[in-house]
């Protein structure tokens, strides 16, 4: 018979999942406001007088000095940092300069164009890296007497490995080029800089070639750890005892295999995702899209500090939250996880 004293004690030891998932917010929290911080002491420090060149090199001195003490440049930097993190709590990002706009409702409106390309770039990435990733591993692991040869099984492993390595290692700005010269400037298939629309946005076909040029690293990425996580996976006894009983390939190793395999290709693609969203503001800026990434670049040419800090601050919001959501999924996908 369990008492009371016992009863409260297991209760203490069980796990809470609630709890971890506030730790998390809690330090994701923390994350974003340091990382915004910083973003913030660096544009400050950036070389240049804002102020003038608002006002232009012909400006009047006192018109000069107007617009700094407008613009608040002329208190300390710390005075400046707390009453920009004061208002960024509350939302208020300040207004841009350059475009005359509150900093918060334009990077909310060219947010669509990353959140378009990252919807398209992750089921691209993760279907090349699930099938890239399961075929080496499945070479990897000597799987012979499932319809093919060690040999042949043990060159599809070297193979798809030396393709993940070298599409690992290709940047994706870089392949971005590519892509231009070889779809649109060659084969003319596809437009290099897609034309935007009366909704803001370009059509469908201005976004395959980014989609490619962020999916084709990262699903290479994403495979090396699909191929080591279900090549461990095909060793468990389990997964030989469904061997054992006659399933076929593909029932041992999408059924029993991927199940073993789940936490680390999970993971994997939750920072598939932040990579994504960080990797599109460089990729889009070289296909011209209107995203976020190209009106912080025009930011940073004007010396515009509420968007140029309001980016920052705001992709560092997207990138933590990001990934302590995948954390805090972890028990969902693996009752095994302990949250401590």
């Amino acid at each position: 018979m369990i008492s009371a004293r016992s009863s409260a004690r297991l209760l203490a030891e069980a796990p809470r999942p609630w709890a971890y998932v506030a730790r998390r917010a809690a330090g994701a929290t923390l994350t974003v406001l340091l990382a915004s911080s910083a973003a913030f002491l660096m544009v400050q420090g950036v070389p240049g007088d804002a102020a003038l060149m608002m006002a232009g090199t012909d400006a009047p001195p006192e018109v000069v000095e107007g617009l700094r003490k407008e613009l608040g440049l002329d208190a300390p930097v710390p005075a400046r940092l707390a009453a920009w993190l004061g208002r960024a709590l509350t939302g208020d990002l300040g207004v841009s300069v350059r475009y005359h706009r509150p900093v918060g409702e334009l990077l909310w409106q060219h947010f669509r164009v990353n959140l378009i390309l990252v919807a398209l770039a992750v089921p691209l990435a993760a279907a090349l890296a699930l099938g890239m990733g399961a075929l080496a591993a499945v070479g990897a692991s000597g799987a012979a007497g499932w319809g093919a040869g060690g040999r042949l099984l043990k060159w599809e492993d070297r193979a798809l490995s030396w393709v993940m390595q070298l599409g690992l290692s290709v940047p994706s700005f870089w392949l971005a080029m590519i892509l231009i010269w070889v779809a649109a400037v060659r084969l003319h298939a596809f437009p290099a800089v897609a034309p935007v629309g009366s909704g803001g946005l370009p059509g469908w076909r201005g976004f395959v070639l980014p989609a490619l040029a962020l999916a084709l690293p990262a699903g290479c990425a994403v495979g090396l750890v699909v191929r080591a996580a279900l090549a461990q996976a095909l060793e468990e006894p389990y997964v030989q005892a469904a061997r054992g009983k006659g399933a076929g390939l593909a029932r041992v190793v999408w059924r029993h295999a991927l199940v073993g395999a789940l936490n680390p290709v999970a993971s994997s693609l939750g920072l598939l995702v932040a990579e994504l969203l960080t990797g599109s503001l460089i990729v889009e800026t070289v296909f011209g899209l209107p995203g976020v990434g190209r009106i912080m670049l025009a930011g940073v040419e004007f010396r515009d500090l509420a968007l140029v800090s309001g980016g920052a601050a705001f992709a560092a919001v997207v990138v933590s939250f990001s990934s302590a959501v995948v954390d805090a999924l972890y028990g969902l996908l693996d009752p095994r996880v302990q949250y401590r």
